[in-house]
């Protein structure tokens, strides 16, 4: 009996992590959990496969296709505004971690972006508790 409860409870947990690892972006805004105020950087996932954002300067647009723990981001662009240097340099990395995404790993709260070689470039949380 043990046993056989060992192993559903095996099951339950990878099941889990698969639905985890799977779990669709669509409809969900994503931002760093330590960013507040006014230059706060976030990243929202349409459900028509449209990705949008605030790099905490500019606003950015472009698409996104999502396959299982598959990511793709493309067609990136931004507003044109000049903010303080640091604030650009934030803005400039997280347009590159979204350009060089190739696999998501998500749950209600989390998301986790990596770049092809399995490097973690984003490590986001939900902003938008519907």
């Amino acid at each position: 009996m043990r046993i056989v409860l060992a192993a559903v409870v095996a099951l339950l947990v990878l099941s889990n992590q698969a639905e985890a690892e799977t779990r669709q972006l669509a409809g969900s805004e994503r931002g760093f959990q330590d960013e507040t105020g006014d230059r706060q950087r976030s990243v929202q996932f349409g459900a028509n496969g449209e990705i949008s954002g605030s790099g905490g300067c500019n606003r950015f647009a472009g698409r996104y296709a999502q396959t299982g723990g598959s990511l793709e981001i493309s067609g990136l662009r931004t507003t044109l505004m000049a903010c303080a240097p640091e604030v650009m340099a934030r803005e400039g990395a997280l347009m590159a971690a979204l350009e060089a995404a190739r696999k998501v790993e998500t749950s209600h709260l989390v998301l986790k972006i990596y770049a092809a070689a399995d490097a973690l470039l984003l490590d986001l949380v939900r902003r938008d508790f519907d």
